[in-house]
């Protein structure tokens, strides 16, 4: 792309860290995750405070599901800079994803103390519940996503509002609240999928709002 392109140039001329995180990030987008992993190892090396490549590097091992790594890679950050939210924010995804709820729930804690409008983060403590068998606590998580400021558009917000939906069907909830849930779902699905499909048989006997 021409991005990648500028930025390797600039790299050439001028190897300053700001030039390899940009290349990391222009290779990311083209799913090319050697490429772009060096790119970020480069920046780091140029300056180990430097907290935006160290995200990069964290993200490309996330996508190759190294959940470890992340937060090995990531735990230096945390001394560089404690209140970055989308530090503590994914170590927790990476804790989730390594089926430890406990240890993910701590970082997500921090996240949300650091930033209460990270929607993800309330997110993703909704899910850590729910892995813990807690569907009213996991509620609780998805209903603070969607109240975030901010975040009205935000591809997320969809999954939240579903997710809410069927924590609070699996706790027993008011069937007014799994309506409004399902139903802002649907209000903000933009293509018909297996979820909408199921999502949309759910709220026929609860009927519209």
């Amino acid at each position: 792309s021409e991005a990648r392109d500028l930025f390797k140039q600039a790299s050439k001329l001028d190897p300053l860290p700001q030039y390899y995180d940009g290349l990391g990030r222009a290779y990311e987008k083209l799913l090319d995750m050697t490429k772009s992993a060096r790119a970020y190892e480069a920046a780091i090396k140029g300056d180990p405070s430097y907290i935006q490549p160290r995200l990069g590097l964290a993200n490309v091992h996330f996508a190759r599901k190294e959940y470890t790594i992340v937060i090995e890679e990531l735990k230096p950050a945390i001394a560089i800079d404690p209140d970055h939210v989308q530090i503590h924010y994914q170590i927790g995804r990476s804790h989730l994803e390594m089926r430890e709820p406990d240890l993910a729930l701590e970082a997500l804690t921090n996240a949300v103390k650091i930033d209460p409008n990270h929607g993800l983060s309330h997110m993703a403590i909704g899910l850590a519940f729910a892995a813990k068998g807690d569907a009213k606590a996991a509620a609780v998580g998805y209903r603070k996503a969607t109240k975030t400021t901010g975040n009205d558009d935000a591809k997320w917000l969809p999954e939240a509002y579903r997710l809410l939906g069927y924590a609070i069907r699996e706790y027993g909830g008011p069937v007014s609240e799994q309506r409004d849930a399902f139903q802002n779902f649907m209000d903000r699905v933009e293509i018909e999928d297996d979820q909408s499909k199921e999502v949309k048989k759910l709220l026929i006997p609860m009927g519209r709002r």
